[in-house]
């Protein structure tokens, strides 16, 4: 579970189970002392709830002790994660936001009386996340229960908190009719390029503001973005989408709804396609101070690329679709904690220099306002990192000498074509190969051989890598590690341990 929900946690106990369970999955032994830690407790208590857990998740999983630690096996990944998420029913403050969102709006002494408990413990739940929603400039009030603030900052909380988080009993999700729709939508534009939106995204967004309006509460949209997307003629042609909308809904749709919907979709920019974001650029970057910030971006990022041109676009769109989502809502751009947390942790370098860069650029200061910082450094190192692995590839050429039984020769050679030929150069050494002078010619970084006695000849004087005669996974994953040492780094364990069936 997300760190940024269990804040929304008022039950202790269910607090702490939710706690040892995210770092059993985090972490393959997990020693008590980090347990305690983490959850502020006593040891015994941790105990007290290891064997609660134990019990609890039954089947779908074990907690296994040793002198080091517990370690978790899941064996049934999905009735695991339903264990997990069940923990949380009837959680007050996920119930009171479920409602909320539906607009069905209570007094303290309401829900107070709901779930049995005083009107002054009721309070307290709710001041606990006070600072979680003041950090979508929302406040909360009393009498009824709600949340106060713009349409759009309400909507960008809800979505960080039901899209962006994980699944508990309470989370809001889209309706047959929303998912219907989008499917309807997204095969009627399939040809255009605003196609950067997952269905999942997608169905939110759509379910949020459908809602939402027929609460009779609506986004308010900047003049000056509105005025910028009605001068845009990819704006006209995506109208037909509105009429599916609201035939199916029966409702007329606000043209301020119609521009937060399109510009949420439209700044879901990828890096997959440089032409395309240009043409994103010419129709909206009306901000000299992009271009430029772009170009000393750039210019600050170490020099491995294989295009600049094609750099300076995708950075160019980068921060225009960040200025955009400003326009429409500054916290369109904030991310959960967990996300900004896992940039700094799988990226430490490339997050702090970037930072810094942020920090000191006047162009930065210019656009953006000093409070977004964190939120954008982070955005903007998983960004530039995306451009990097897709478009800097360091290319390695790769010589494989394979030995023994044919049909195990020739497996092993296919499946290297498959999994490894589209990102390296790839050789396969047969008799007239096996030289110093094709070594040299190919300019061979590496050899990789099951064949012990090829190590020893002298003119293969390059770096080597020994697999066993029949390679199995652990040969495959060190091999991977070799090519991109970064590769396990950036995909830590995390809950790996999910992916078990």
């Amino acid at each position: 579970m997300k760190n940024f929900q269990l804040n929304f946690v008022s039950d202790k106990v269910k607090l702490r189970l939710i706690q040892i369970l995210n770092e059993l999955e985090h972490h393959e032994i997990c020693s008590t002392q980090r347990l305690t830690t983490v959850t502020k407790n006593t040891a015994r208590t941790i105990i007290t709830d290891i064997n609660y857990l134990r019990d609890y998740l039954g089947k779908a999983a074990n907690i296994i002790s040793s002198k080091q630690g517990y370690t978790i096996n899941i064996y049934h990944a999905e009735e695991y994660i339903d264990k997990k998420s069940s923990i949380l029913e009837d959680e007050p403050l996920f119930v009171i936001l479920e409602r909320m969102f539906f607009n069905e709006l209570l007094s303290i002494y309401e829900w107070a009386d709901y779930f049995h408990v005083s009107e002054s413990t009721m309070i307290k739940y709710l001041k606990s996340i006070t600072k979680e929603v003041q950090a979508f400039n929302i406040t909360l009030d009393l009498n009824p229960v709600n949340l106060i603030g713009s349409e759009a900052d309400i909507r960008y909380f809800y979505f960080a908190f039901y899209y962006e988080s994980d699944i508990t009993p309470h989370t809001v999700f889209p309706s047959i009719a929303v998912q219907e729709s989008v499917l309807q939508i997204s095969n009627q534009f399939a040809a255009t390029e605003e196609t950067a939106s997952s269905f999942g995204f997608f169905s939110y967004l759509l379910y949020l503001s459908i809602e939402r309006i027929l609460c009779g509460l609506e986004v308010t949209i900047h003049p000056e973005l509105k005025a910028l997307v009605q001068q845009d003629p990819e704006y006209v042609n995506n109208l037909p989408a509105v009429k599916i909308i609201e035939e199916t809904f029966q409702l007329v749709v606000p043209e301020d709804e119609i521009v937060f919907m399109y510009i949420s979709i439209l700044c879901r920019r990828t890096v997959d396609c440089p032409q395309q974001e240009e043409s994103f650029c010419l129709r909206y970057n009306k901000w000299g101070e992009i271009k430029k910030l772009a170009q000393e971006f750039r210019a600050n990022m170490t020099d491995h690329s294989l295009n600049k041109k094609h750099d300076l676009i995708l950075l160019e769109s980068f921060f225009t679709s960040i200025k955009l989502r400003c326009l429409l809502s500054e916290n369109s751009i904030k991310n959960i904690q967990d996300t900004n947390d896992y940039a700094k942790a799988i990226f430490p370098y490339a997050y702090q220099k970037n930072r810094i860069f942020l920090q000191k650029s006047q162009q930065f200061s210019t656009l953006f306002h000093h409070t977004l910082l964190d939120d954008i450094c982070t955005s903007l190192t998983l960004y530039s990192e995306t451009i990097k692995e897709q478009y800097w590839h360091t290319t390695l050429n790769i010589a494989f000498a394979i030995e023994g039984n044919e049909y195990i020769n020739q497996y092993i050679a296919s499946w290297v074509k498959k999994y490894f030929g589209k990102l390296q150069n790839i050789h396969f050494l047969g008799p007239s190969e096996l030289c110093e002078s094709y070594i040299k010619d190919q300019q061979i970084d590496l050899l990789v051989t099951n064949y012990h006695e090829y190590l020893s000849l002298p003119f293969l004087n390059l770096e080597y890598f020994l697999i066993k005669t029949v390679p199995d996974s652990t040969d495959w994953a060190r091999l991977l590690q070799r090519i991109n040492p970064n590769l396990l780094h950036n995909f830590p364990r995390m809950d790996s341990s999910l992916l078990m069936t």
